[in-house]
């Protein structure tokens, strides 16, 4: 731009001018939106879950998992006994218990039977179990003889990640 010339104004989508080369954005097409968000609904939540993550024992001291639950700045962890997925612990239910100086263990006040999901359940079916569950995160399991086993984890954070962020997340 020469120096003294007025800036180009914006133009907005239904203007004469919208999107000819002037370096301003385009409206996105509906139809491409609509694309991508069919897409990632029926997207497998195998894809999309964490691998890795933080987990507990049942007979873990209560005060330790609430200071691991503030430095990792988590809501929920899952509690695993020899891989096999035995409940979820939330922060409030901690905080709860503390309070009331009820429970010393991690087994006394975790949610023994949390909502779960395969890794082949579709990204619709995840943001629908985790708005029933009233939880940040939902465990990915697979069936095993001695009980679910814990693959991984999806959270919201991961979910918003993805909205935000598309395919690359």
């Amino acid at each position: 731009m020469r120096r003294g010339a007025d800036p180009p104004k914006p133009v907005r989508g239904d203007e004469p001018g919208a999107g000819e080369g002037r370096g301003l954005a385009r409206p996105l097409h509906p139809d491409r939106r609509m694309g991508r968000t069919e897409r990632l609904r029926h997207r497998p939540v195998g894809g999309v879950m964490r691998r890795r993550w933080i987990s507990l024992s049942p007979v873990a001291d209560l005060d330790d998992a609430l200071q691991l639950m503030r430095m990792a700045r988590v809501r929920q962890l899952p509690v695993v006994a020899d891989g096999i997925l035995v409940g979820v612990l939330s922060y409030p239910g901690v905080v709860a218990a503390r309070l009331h100086g009820a429970a010393a263990l991690v087994e006394e006040v975790m949610a023994k039977t949390p909502e779960t999901v395969g890794p082949a359940t579709t990204l619709r079916e995840v943001v629908s179990r985790m708005c029933r569950a009233a939880g940040g995160c939902l465990p990915v399991v697979e069936p095993t003889a001695s009980g679910p086993r814990l693959i991984g984890l999806v959270t919201e954070a991961d979910l918003l990640r993805l909205a935000y962020d598309g395919e690359r997340a």
